[in-house]
């Protein structure tokens, strides 16, 4: 099991709420599609190997799980960096979450079908790519 850490600093507790709920909606799309067990609450001490994913949200941006034209969709980036704490890297498709373009309002925050394969490769999992995409 790899852990991976994410630490949340919001403005206000409303914020931490939204930040909750756009964790747990990206790590369920990346179980969903990967075949890896994400846990909320990992034991209370654990080292991290190098090389470790650490990613970190801009507290001076803003972000929304429901967001307007002016905000960051807080679901879909996450999504987009939970992809890279596993490895992957930018993808040429646009249409994929780990495309490297970022805009406000609503984002991506459904795995492309290459974004799984792209992890399929990764780890050595075609067959569950496979039944993913033909299913």
């Amino acid at each position: 099991m790899a852990l991976i850490p994410v630490l949340l600093l919001p403005h206000s507790p409303d914020m931490l709420e939204e930040m909750r709920a756009a964790m747990q909606q990206a790590f369920s799309e990346w179980q969903r599609n990967s075949g890896f067990t994400f846990i909320q609450n990992p034991p209370a001490a654990y080292a991290l190997p190098p090389p470790f994913g650490e990613k970190n949200f801009h507290a001076d941006e803003n972000w929304s799980i429901d967001p307007t034209k002016d905000q960051f969709d807080l679901v879909s980036v996450a999504l987009h960096e939970i992809g890279h704490v596993l490895g992957l890297r930018h993808l040429s498709v646009k249409d994929a979450v780990m495309s490297p373009d970022s805009h406000y309002g609503v984002g991506k925050r459904k795995l492309h079908r290459l974004d799984i394969a792209a992890l399929a490769v990764m780890y050595n999992q075609w067959g569950r790519f496979l039944r993913t995409i033909f299913s």
